[in-house]
């Protein structure tokens, strides 16, 4: 390899790897607290606002709150690697992490990206 390309393949896998330790280690804690649930990208690209806050709390559950202040339901989640699984009355589902900062989420589920803004 030409040192040049060698050099510009250093640089690409130092910047991969400072954008990666950037990024916030999913735990209970890096979730615990309240998120605007902004809105979802359907897997067709259709982008459709939800505004709903949820709130993680230590205990493992999981409380979503509507824009009036009302409960709407609640569930359990826990941490398993880069995925939180989430269960409610409507039964299981998993939230791939796409991408987890001190202020937003990423969430990927079935194909749909979920996004959240810390409140």
């Amino acid at each position: 390899m030409k040192p040049c390309k060698q050099a510009i393949a250093i640089i690409s896998i130092l910047l991969i790897a400072t954008s990666a330790s950037q990024a916030a280690e999913l735990t209970v804690e890096a979730l615990e607290g309240e998120w605007l649930y902004t809105h979802i990208v359907m897997d067709d690209g259709q982008n459709m606002p939800v505004n709903f806050t949820t709130r993680f709390e230590s205990d493992g559950t999981l409380v979503w709150i509507l824009p009036t202040g009302a409960e709407y339901g609640r569930g359990k989640y826990e941490i398993n690697g880069s995925t939180i699984n989430y269960t409610d009355e409507k039964g299981p589902q998993q939230w791939k992490v796409v991408n987890l900062e001190q202020d937003s989420l990423h969430l990927d589920h079935r194909g749909a990206g979920m996004f959240f803004e810390r409140q």
